[in-house]
């Protein structure tokens, strides 16, 4: 059907009411069917689990368990994780963009995710991901020898804190059977006593955390909670996803029908002429001869 225009070539609020009244069945049409599509593809997505863990971490212990290090012999041990990719690369890349670390509250907390399709798998490689962890978290070399050797400090150290208290701890019984004027004043005694009490606690705390550093930084205690078995799939937001495919394809077709419509109207227009051949070199159409 042929729409007779004003010869300025002016669109005016019929013009366009025209033109959706006879293209209202184009874009309705495309709209309904790009949703409707959009949402069967969404449908035949594979669902995706979650296993969650909550770890305490420092920001290195972080780092590491993001790293290479960690992820590649988990990669090569598994038995089967194929749909993170057919080598070691690929299936790095694809589980760095499926795990996640968050840290809690600004803590030294952390929620370690890691998401896929199978939830068996995800919270099996998530709990061998921080068992590799705690294995790399282990010193060694240089490290693992200086640490050593500050151990042995320390712990000459506390055996001369715990020498110097039981002598003083002598000595203040000594001093509480015997005259005031001979004896050690019992104030500065107990003083004494109190403050190498605390220094043996200190030093007491940094051994434990050294033989903690070279059994490795992270431990059995350091994880919260235990890889958890996914038992429903994460939202997948099709509705939405669907929704807005559809609102595009009805913004494409409206546009469609309008350009349509103003070709339509070029062909009886001698005026448009030159604004048709603009289009047709700015497109690199090829111009017929007259």
């Amino acid at each position: 059907m042929e729409t007779d225009f004003a010869p300025d070539d002016e669109i005016s609020v019929l013009d366009i009411a025209v033109v959706l009244a006879e293209s209202w069945k184009l874009i309705l049409g495309s709209t309904l069917l790009a949703g409707a599509l959009a949402y069967g593809a969404a449908n035949l997505v594979s669902a995706r689990y979650q296993s969650e863990a909550i770890v305490r971490l420092s920001p290195d212990e972080v780092a590491l368990l993001l790293s290479p290090r960690v992820i590649d012999p988990v990669i090569r041990n598994a038995a089967s994780f194929s749909e993170f990719g057919s080598s070691v690369t690929s299936a790095r890349r694809a589980i760095l963009q499926a795990m996640s670390a968050e840290q809690l509250n600004g803590g030294d907390m952390y929620q370690i995710t890691l998401s896929g399709r199978d939830p068996v798998a995800v919270q099996t490689l998530l709990g061998d991901l921080l068992e590799q962890l705690s294995k790399e978290s282990v010193p060694v070399g240089d490290r693992a020898e200086l640490l050593k050797q500050d151990l042995m400090a320390q712990q000459e150290a506390l055996a001369t804190l715990r020498a110097a208290l039981s002598r003083l701890g002598g000595s203040l019984e000594r001093a509480e059977t015997t005259d005031t004027g001979t004896s050690l004043p019992l104030v500065g005694a107990g003083e004494s006593i109190v403050a190498l009490a605390s220094a043996t606690e200190a030093k007491r705390r940094d051994i434990q955390n050294t033989t903690r550093a070279l059994e490795g930084s992270v431990g059995d205690s350091d994880i919260l909670q235990e890889p958890t078995m996914p038992d429903e799939p994460l939202e997948q937001n099709k509705l939405f996803i669907a929704a807005a495919i559809a609102a595009l394809m009805g913004i494409l077709a409206t546009v469609y029908a309008f350009f349509r419509e103003g070709w339509r109207r070029s062909q009886n227009n001698p005026a448009a002429d030159e604004k048709v051949a603009r289009i047709r070199r700015a497109l690199k159409w090829s111009l017929k001869p007259d």
